[in-house]
């Protein structure tokens, strides 16, 4: 993923000769200008400048690409982007650059942080700022063409040191939680942190 992000800032035809044909997903969480370094966090130049990039080769939405893999063989490398946890920035900062360059993303939200403006643990239990979408800002991008809000689980637990039946809740109540709000099915859900056993297969 990390070679991925960086090979996206190599011209055209370079990147173009590195990637063979299947479907690669860009994970993002942060767009913003932070004053400490943060690994998941990338500064809205940058993005913007990644994104420039990548507008010049086959970017998909996530259901284009499930669809292009279940029709066969994929002949050309496809990219995916997608967003974890359900940042305010995504919608400030992310969204303009995204329209700008005509580029789909999938949104997956933690429902816990719309419903009660908590934040991710790991910016402290008090955050200076709300770092978080609520629901109305969910809905709002929803609504935003080429965007795509996908289920996170409902506290971002790990979920494969939790019980069958807590993580049946988890998954089951984030999904019902955005389908109520979004008042349409959830399609996609991403593992919290990408962390799964067996069992959540």
């Amino acid at each position: 993923m990390r070679r991925l992000l960086a090979s996206a800032l190599l011209p055209y035809a370079k990147l173009r000769n590195t990637l063979s044909p299947g479907l690669r997903v860009l994970m993002y969480h942060r767009v913003a200008h932070l004053a400490a370094y943060d690994q998941l966090t990338v500064s809205p130049e940058r993005f913007a400048q990644q994104m420039q990039e990548l507008s010049a080769h086959n970017v998909v939405s996530l259901e284009d690409g499930l669809r292009a893999i279940q029709a066969g063989p994929l002949r050309k490398p496809l990219i995916a982007v997608t967003f974890d946890d359900g940042y305010l920035d995504n919608l400030t900062e992310a969204l303009p650059i995204l329209q700008r360059y005509r580029i789909p993303a999938t949104i997956f939200v933690t429902t816990q942080f719309c419903d009660q403006a908590l934040s991710h643990p790991r910016y402290g239990s008090q955050p200076t700022e709300r770092l978080h979408l609520n629901w109305d800002e969910v809905i709002a991008l929803a609504r935003s063409p080429g965007i795509t809000i996908g289920s996170h689980t409902r506290t971002h637990p790990y979920l494969p040191t939790i019980s069958d039946a807590l993580a049946q809740q988890e998954i089951a109540t984030s999904r019902s939680e955005i389908a109520a709000h979004l008042q349409q099915p959830v399609q996609y859900f991403c593992y919290p942190s990408g962390d799964l056993s067996p069992r959540e297969l």
